[in-house]
């Protein structure tokens, strides 16, 4: 048997004097004063955007603008882990984002999105929704990803730790210690037999939780007492970063979408982890609500969990 160790590239940003912007929920062109593409900070169709002469006149801001723009922002996962780290980035660099005059992203107006950096202690009123338009400033400033195409480094999940354990969570009133998150809201990769899966999951003790109807603190707060987490694939799982070290975790995958961003979460942090592959479940009622950005290269199939294969996973992991 043969094993590799992942390996991360180094972070870095850039400063971009006279830099350019162009922002859209997919892309973010960062050009430079001469129209050069800084491909490495640039993120989607940045090329064809710096080619274009097309692009409207670019509207100016006065100062130093940091870009965070990535794809997915909406999502809480990709705000998580790799929007919110890119700040942790900066300050790291030596830069005093106090100073930073502006931050713009491409989507800024989810409740997730405006308490944890209210819990980070950032001034909300800096950070410009972005979606469509072409800007420039004195200084531009972006960062590398700390997502690396999938790979989640440790130091991503040591600076959510840091900045949203505080001791007060960790201390705080009695919650769940066993739970199943429920995807029921959503508009695709439900688990469509949910009902005869929570009530299988009552009998061992588990509580169902939606995680969309709680705030950010109060997530935290559950996770950070929880001993047993089991979950379809979806952006809930993100909040195992806030799990003590040998919490076990139990993801529920679709046959066509195995992806193993909270394997690696749970590696870092050190959670037992265990998965099951459900069966896929052609339903027209899965299509996304009009009007919401999805990946156009992710599986949105329904689920159908058969209770004796996820017993066997619960027995393997010593749940039962």
């Amino acid at each position: 048997m043969c094993s590799s160790l992942l390996q991360f590239p180094k972070t870095f940003i850039a400063i971009v004097p006279k830099g350019k912007v162009w922002v859209d929920f997919y892309t973010s062109a960062i050009i430079t004063s001469d129209g050069l593409l800084v491909e490495d900070v640039s993120t989607g169709n940045a090329a064809l955007i710096a080619l274009s002469n097309q692009l409207p006149a670019a509207k100016k801001i006065d100062g130093t603008v940091a870009c965070l723009a990535i794809r997915y922002s909406h999502n809480y996962f990709h705000w998580m882990f790799d929007l919110l780290p890119r700040i942790e980035f900066l300050c790291s660099s030596g830069i005093n984002i106090n100073n930073i005059e502006c931050f713009i992203v491409n989507s800024f107006h989810h409740t997730f999105q405006i308490e944890t950096l209210s819990l980070l202690g950032i001034d909300q009123k800096k950070f410009l929704e972005v979606n469509g338009s072409y800007y420039i400033a004195n200084n531009l400033i972006a960062t590398s990803s700390p997502f690396n195409k999938g790979k989640i480094p440790p130091q991503s999940c040591n600076f959510l730790r840091r900045a949203f354990l505080s001791k007060k969570v960790i201390e705080s009133e009695k919650t769940a210690e066993r739970i199943y998150i429920s995807r029921q809201t959503a508009s695709y990769r439900r688990v469509i037999n949910e009902s005869e899966v929570t009530d299988f999951l009552k009998k061992y003790g588990f509580e169902t939780i939606q995680l969309e109807s709680m705030s950010v603190t109060e997530q935290i707060k559950q996770m950070a007492a929880v001993k047993v987490v089991i979950a379809p694939h979806g952006a809930g799982l993100t909040n195992i970063v806030f799990c003590n070290p040998g919490t076990k975790i139990i993801e529920i995958f679709s046959p066509d979408e195995v992806i193993p961003y909270y394997w690696i979460i749970s590696n870092h942090i050190g959670l037992e982890y265990y998965y099951l592959i459900g069966n896929k479940v052609e339903d027209t009622n899965s299509l996304c609500k009009t009007g919401q950005n999805i990946s156009i290269i992710t599986d949105q199939g329904n689920i159908f969990v058969a209770l004796n294969v996820l017993f066997k996973v619960m027995k393997l992991a010593g749940v039962v």
